[in-house]
């Protein structure tokens, strides 16, 4: 009598055991996962209207901080306001200056822009140590007359570690205990099974 009911707690107690490290591993790894890759974005939109009476719209949207080695992207989206009096054809410039260790594309950028459509400009950075980055993001309208400046903002981004850890290890170990967690709660349910053929 006495074991029979110690084995059934025994069973009762692997049972739940091997199913609750399991979860315990899966749950860990989703929270690296979700605090890893979650961004948080700030969106700034810019109303324009240029001296010889342009007007239109920037939208800029980056993140608020980032992970060191992390790549992040930069994105402007830039509309002109078409009006009859202004050439169909346009041109575009943009330039992000900062001290990024990595910045694509670099220097300045040209796009054609026809007037009253959008057109969308992607930077895409990297950080390399934990900093406050100044950079400046500059952007003209162009056509055969002059140059004209629609925005020149300025702002920082804060590159930081996890916990004092570069973001990719952080990754690969929260893959790791996902797939730990999946293999044990695996082998908790064969074991089940085992010990209810007993």
């Amino acid at each position: 009598m006495i074991c029979r009911y110690f084995f059934a707690g025994y069973n009762l107690f692997m049972k739940t055991a091997w199913r609750n490290a399991g979860l315990t591993l899966l749950c860990c790894s989703i929270f690296l996962f979700a605090f890893t890759f979650y961004k948080v974005r700030d969106t700034a939109v810019v109303s324009f209207t240029t001296v010889s009476g342009r007007s239109g719209t920037v939208i800029v949207g980056l993140p608020r901080q980032v992970f060191i080695g992390d790549t992040v992207r930069l994105n402007a989206k830039v509309k002109v306001n078409s009006s009859s009096s202004e050439p169909m054809n346009l041109e575009l410039a943009a330039r992000l200056e900062a001290g990024f260790e990595e910045l694509a594309p670099a220097g300045r950028v040209t796009l054609h822009l026809r007037s009253g459509s959008e057109v969308g400009l992607i930077w895409k950075l990297r950080t390399g140590e934990e900093a406050v980055y100044p950079a400046t993001l500059w952007i003209w309208v162009t056509s055969d007359a002059a140059d004209e400046l629609l925005l020149a903002r300025e702002f920082t981004l804060q590159s930081r570690g996890f916990m004092g850890l570069a973001v990719r290890p952080v990754r690969i170990s929260a893959g790791f205990l996902a797939a730990s967690g999946l293999l044990v709660v695996g082998y908790g349910q064969t074991l089940r099974c085992r010990l209810k053929q007993y």
